[in-house]
Order: C-alpha cells, then sequence, then structure tokens
C-alpha cells in the first residue's frame, strides 16, 4: 500500500539556513516514522469495532518500519504480519494447509467471541465417538463436508469444511492510515524538525 502526501514542510523549510537544511532528511524521516506510529495506534484501537477481538496477538502484529534518512524514496511502513488480516482487508481466497480443507465453525463455540481451542477443533472433535462427517449430495458444493456431532436432541452441526473460503474486504486498513497520515504529517514535521535543529551540530 502506498500513500502520498501533500504538506507544507518545503514552506516550512525555505527560510533555513544552509547548515539547518542539511537536517531536513532526519526531520523528515522522524515524521514519517511518527506519522507512521500515530496510524498504528488508530488501527489498534479501532480494531473491536470491526472485528471479535479475542486476545491482543492480532493489535500486536500491527507493526511498523521506521524511515531512514539515508533511503530514497524516504518511507516509513506500517501494515501487519498477519496473512489473514491482510485478506480482511484486500479480500481473497483461504485455502486450507497442506492441500487440506478450511474449517468454517457453525455451532463449535457457545458463543462467536469464544476462543476456539485444540480440543473443539474438527481433528480433535472427530476422535470422538459421537462426532463424525458427512458428505452432501453432489448437488450441493463440490468438495463440501459437514461435521455433525450426536447430541440428545438430535444432530449438531459443528463445522463446514471446504476447499477454499472466499473472504471479503471489510477492513479499511488502507482509509484509516491515509486519514491518519494526511491529518498529522505537517505537525508531525514541525515537531521532527524542531528536534533535528536542536541536535544540529
Amino acid at each position: 500500500m502506498k500513500i502520498v502526501l501533500r504538506s507544507n514542510a518545503s514552506k516550512v523549510t525555505a527560510g533555513l539556513d544552509k547548515a539547518a537544511r542539511k537536517q531536513i532528511p532526519f526531520a523528515s524521516a522522524l515524521a514519517l516514522t511518527m506519522v507512521a506510529k500515530d496510524a498504528q495506534q488508530k488501527v489498534r484501537q479501532s480494531l473491536p469495532s470491526t472485528f471479535t477481538i479475542r486476545n491482543g496477538w492480532v493489535a500486536k502484529g500491527i507493526q511498523v518500519k521506521a524511515a531512514n534518512k539515508r533511503q530514497f524514496p524516504m518511507q516509513a511502513e506500517v501494515g501487519t504480519k498477519d496473512d489473514f488480516m491482510a485478506r480482511q482487508s484486500e479480500g481473497g481466497d483461504k485455502t486450507g494447509r497442506n492441500g487440506g480443507s478450511v474449517a468454517v465453525p457453525v455451532g463449535a463455540r457457545a458463543q462467536q467471541s469464544d476462543i476456539t481451542r485444540k480440543s473443539k477443533w474438527p481433528g480433535a472433535l472427530l476422535r470422538r465417538k459421537k462426532t463424525f462427517i458427512i458428505k452432501p449430495h453432489a448437488g450441493r458444493s463440490k468438495g463440501q463436508r459437514l461435521v455433525y456431532k450426536r447430541e440428545p436432541q438430535g444432530l449438531k452441526l459443528l463445522y463446514i469444511l471446504q476447499r477454499k473460503v472466499n473472504v471479503k474486504p471489510v477492513w479499511r486498513f488502507k482509509e484509516q492510515v491515509e486519514r491518519v497520515a494526511q491529518r498529522v504529517y505537517d505537525k508531525r514535521f514541525g515537531e521532527a524538525l524542531a528536534k533535528a535543529l536542536k541536535t544540529e551540530r
């Protein structure tokens, strides 16, 4: 993802002397890194408005790579290290590992917000006598399998197993980062420049 920033930084630096101008690359890199951290904080805070968050790992996966004053074009990065979160932003097909199936939970959790522990995964459940797989008729989704459990009140559907699942983009990651960057860059550049000038040698 690339975001183009429009800034008045050139006007701010126009009156600087030659020695001070040498600090501009440092100030620019610092400002970009500060903006990326602002965006990181905003994205992390907004996660519960889009997703059911069961632990802190997703937020921790949203990370920042600082800008380097010697790099051209100069850039800072904010993104996620988790592939499944990238799909939530960009969309795409999710396939099973090593050619296996994707397990879509239906009745495996008491509540949607519950963590699906390993003891509740299809492989663990299918080792129990009351849990089994049904393959639907050919007229239904090809390659789909259903994991059921026998209960006193009847059969309960726990999982749908299928070769791939199409994930629709629901996470407005790019828009959130872009709004933060456009809003705070000039302020952050001013702060970074002031710091750079204080440390000028």
